[in-house]
């Protein structure tokens, strides 16, 4: 019969089964018995508060946006930016684009303007962005180093 009268040992240790345990076994489950307590072997209170406050926080900021918007999603004004708004942000990168260009200089000018075009052209016939970028992105490579280099860029 152990002793029970030792305070180190706890209720849960002498509700273990009756075999012998290697004091690696009492440790190990002395460790895992105040994993959550303050200098535990595991994990310290402190460290589980943080990660589960850091868990809360994160779980918020990426639920709410879709709770708060909820009641918008029939929103006529919302339908309307859904619909206009990639055209206007198109129009302000062209712009923020443009902004610096030497319109004087034709070696800069023209592969800006002819592949503009082609862009656009391809766009309104084949409706296909990704062929629209990527033909006037080529054109816009070969005439800027054909055209600079025949003009002495």
């Amino acid at each position: 019969m152990p002793d029970t009268s030792n305070s180190m040992v706890s209720t849960a240790e002498r509700a273990l089964p009756r075999r012998r345990v290697t004091s690696l076994g009492v440790e190990a489950w002395r460790a895992f018995r105040g994993c959550c307590g303050v200098g535990a072997a595991f994990i310290p209170l402190g460290l589980l508060a943080a990660v589960l406050v850091a868990s809360a926080i994160t779980w918020a900021l990426r639920t709410v946006p879709f709770a708060l918007l909820a009641p918008l999603r029939h929103s006529e004004l919302i339908r309307f930016l859904g619909d206009h708004s990639p055209v206007g942000v198109m129009i302000a990168l062209v712009g923020y684009t443009l902004r610096n260009v030497a319109w004087l200089d034709p070696a800069i000018t023209l592969p800006i303007l002819i592949s503009g075009a082609i862009t656009a052209c391809l766009q309104l016939w084949r409706s296909n962005l990704v062929l629209s970028l990527a033909g006037g992105t080529a054109v816009h490579v070969a005439l800027a180093t054909t055209i600079a280099g025949g003009l002495g860029g």
